[in-house]
């Protein structure tokens, strides 16, 4: 938990050299990640418990429920996911122009003497230090982005086992269900 908090303050910390569309979607980010990791761990929970005490027609309007909400939330965690690049990107593009600066301060020590390279010195270390929270933010923002996925995968697995378990055990409806669903699939 401590290094998930420590890189939770590096990427706030770097948060206000993004641009104002990169921290939209950074807050965006943290505000539906909770949401919907919440929601598919739910969601996922339902699905297993419901897999569990089946009979036929009764359960399969909840079934198709469950199904429809399941792909709608793994719908709007991927969008969610994808904005996450939006982030990344910004913090990639940060950390390269940090590393710019890093080299053009380099360059100006090596001409200057007494004061003045102290303090281009002075300069340089702490730009070393925003580049490494920078880079400390990304590895954060990769981690959490990539557990996130995995969350998604794994409701998508749920939520492809709920559509099976429909069709083999709700009868009649199930199968008509899913040969729907199919086709839609086929033709879309």
């Amino acid at each position: 938990m401590l290094p998930l908090l420590a890189g939770a303050v590096a990427v706030g910390a770097v948060l206000y050299l993004l641009d104002s569309e990169t921290k939209s979607q950074h807050e965006r980010w943290q505000r539906k990640s909770r949401q919907l990791s919440r929601e598919t761990a739910a969601q996922r929970a339902r699905i297993q418990a419901a897999i569990q005490n089946s009979t036929e027609y009764q359960e399969y309007r909840k079934y198709v429920e469950m199904h429809h909400a399941s792909k709608q939330t793994a719908d709007q965690a991927f969008e969610l996911y994808k904005g996450s690049k939006t982030v990344l990107k910004g913090l990639y593009a940060q950390l390269k122009c940090s590393g710019e600066q890093i080299g053009q301060l380099k360059q100006q020590r090596q001409t200057l003497t007494g004061q003045d390279k102290v303090q281009v010195q002075e300069m340089l270390q702490q730009q070393r230090e925003i580049h490494a929270q920078v880079k400390a933010a990304i590895e954060t923002y990769k981690l959490e982005s990539e557990n996130f996925l995995k969350e998604v995968r794994a409701l998508n697995e749920a939520t492809a086992q709920l559509k099976q378990h429909i069709r083999f055990n709700t009868g009649k409806p199930g199968r008509e269900w899913f040969a729907r669903l199919e086709q839609r699939r086929l033709g879309a």
